[in-house]
């Protein structure tokens, strides 16, 4: 059971650096308070979505299959997306019901925790569209060649 969660646990610290330097992209320029930080809600989302899915379809399934560590890295890198804007809307909301300070950039009150859950979709669907051809590739490659490493680490041992 230990391995199986640090096994899960290294494949999100794997996947990490791609949300980050993505999140660094698409917050330089920008400069209003809800991008600044940007990158840490990708960062975050790029650890949790695939660790969560390597457990569950890779790790629980034994053995493990290269079709599916394969496919975790995709389908980690789609679920991050849309973490990644859940955690940013749920930031937001949280620091304007603390603060009453709104931190969009029109200044108006930002979604609730329930909304953002429908923002969080359509908002990961147009950065699936245009970094998706980036990061879901990355996700596939992170996956394959982890797994490749864990099955060339067990025969050699």
């Amino acid at each position: 059971m230990k391995n199986k969660i640090v096994r899960s646990v290294v494949m999100g610290i794997l996947c990490f650096p791609v949300g980050i330097v993505v999140g660094l992209y698409i917050s330089n320029g920008h400069s209003d308070d809800g991008w600044n930080n940007f990158y840490i809600y990708s960062g975050c989302a790029s650890f949790v979505a695939p660790s969560l899915l390597w457990y569950l379809v890779v790790e629980r399934h034994q053995p493990r299959k290269l079709y599916r560590s394969a496919l975790v890295g995709t389908l980690g890198a789609v679920l991050a997306h849309y973490f990644t804007w859940y955690f940013q809307i749920a930031f937001m909301r949280i620091f304007y019901l603390l603060t009453g300070e709104p931190v969009s950039s029109l200044g108006e009150p930002t979604l609730d925790l329930i909304q953002g859950l429908w923002g969080a979709l359509v908002f990961s669907a147009f950065s699936l569209v245009s970094l998706g051809w980036l990061t879901l590739p990355a996700g596939f490659a992170i996956g394959y060649i982890y797994e490749m490493v864990l099955r060339h680490r067990n025969t050699a041992l």
